[in-house]
């Protein structure tokens, strides 16, 4: 089935349907990324330096454990803005690289 037939099929959909639709790709979306982010932190991974750093200031006694819920819910939010720009930048590089390049 094309992209274009799902597109159309997408669009008979009911409302509830569509909204398990949109929980499905949710949830394999962050399948995918919870993948990506433990092979990119896994020993060898690109981000393993990253991660013995903090490993190493834990050690050092240089973080704190945020007991705040209110400052958590902030730290995480900022991640997820983070994460979200990053995520939006990547998606427009895939389209430019997709679009036809005229000379």
């Amino acid at each position: 089935m094309s992209l274009a037939e799902i597109k159309t099929a997408v669009e008979t959909l009911s409302a509830d349907e569509v909204a398990e639709l949109a929980a499905f790709v949710r949830e394999r979306e962050n399948r995918a990324w919870d993948k990506q982010i433990d092979a990119d932190f896994a020993e060898g991974g690109r981000l393993s330096a990253v991660a013995e750093e903090a490993r190493e200031d834990i050690r050092a006694g240089h973080l704190q454990v945020c007991r705040d819920r209110q400052n958590q819910s902030s730290v995480l939010e900022a991640f997820r803005r983070a994460t979200c720009k990053r995520a939006e930048a990547s998606a427009r590089e895939v389209r430019a690289l997709e679009e036809p390049q005229f000379n």
